[in-house]
C-alpha cells in the first residue's frame, strides 16, 4: 500500500482526497471500548476529504522527505529501532557477530518486534546478513539517529 499511498498524496488529479488507506489500518491494542472508538472514528475520517498539501507536508514531517525511496528507508529504520532500541546506536552491539546473535537471544521478537525484525531481514538470515542490512540502512541516517536519541 506504501506505494499506492504515496501516488495519492503526490500524485493527485485533485486537491482534496478521501484518505481510503484508513479503512485498511487496525489498533491492535486497547479496551474494547478504545476499539470501538478507534472503529468510529476510522469511518467518520474516511468520510472527509482533505487537503493534498496538507497530506504532503505530514508526509514529509514523519518521513523527512517526499522522495519514496527515502521515505521507505526511514520506515526501515524506525523498525530496526523496534527490533534494537536504543542499542541500534551501540556499534559493539549491532556491528559485531556475535553481539547481534547474544542481543537476539536475550531479547527474542515477539508481536509488533518479531514483525519489524521480519520487515528488515525476512524470515531467515545468518548474522552477516543482519548486520550488513543493518549498517546499510543506518548509514543512511546518521543525522536521523542523532535527532532521535
Amino acid at each position: 500500500m506504501f506505494n499506492r499511498i504515496h501516488s495519492s498524496i503526490f500524485e493527485p488529479e485533485e486537491d482534496y482526497i478521501v484518505p481510503w488507506w484508513i479503512e485498511k489500518c487496525k489498533r491492535e491494542i486497547g479496551t474494547a471500548d478504545e476499539i470501538a472508538s478507534f472503529n468510529r472514528n476510522k469511518k467518520n475520517r474516511m468520510a472527509k476529504t482533505l487537503s493534498v498539501t496538507g497530506l504532503q507536508d505530514r508526509w514529509v514531517r514523519a518521513f523527512g522527505s517526499e522522495d519514496r525511496k527515502t521515505s521507505r528507508d526511514f520506515i526501515r529504520l524506525m523498525m530496526l529501532f523496534m527490533v534494537f532500541g536504543k542499542e541500534l546506536l551501540n556499534k559493539d552491539t549491532i556491528f559485531d557477530n556475535s553481539n547481534i546473535i547474544d542481543f537476539l537471544e536475550k531479547t527474542p521478537c515477539m508481536k509488533n518486534r518479531f514483525w519489524a525484525f521480519e520487515k528488515c531481514f525476512g524470515q531467515c538470515g545468518t548474522a552477516q546478513s543482519l548486520k550488513s542490512r543493518i549498517v546499510t540502512i543506518v548509514d543512511r541516517f546518521d543525522y536521523y539517529a542523532d535527532v532521535i536519541l
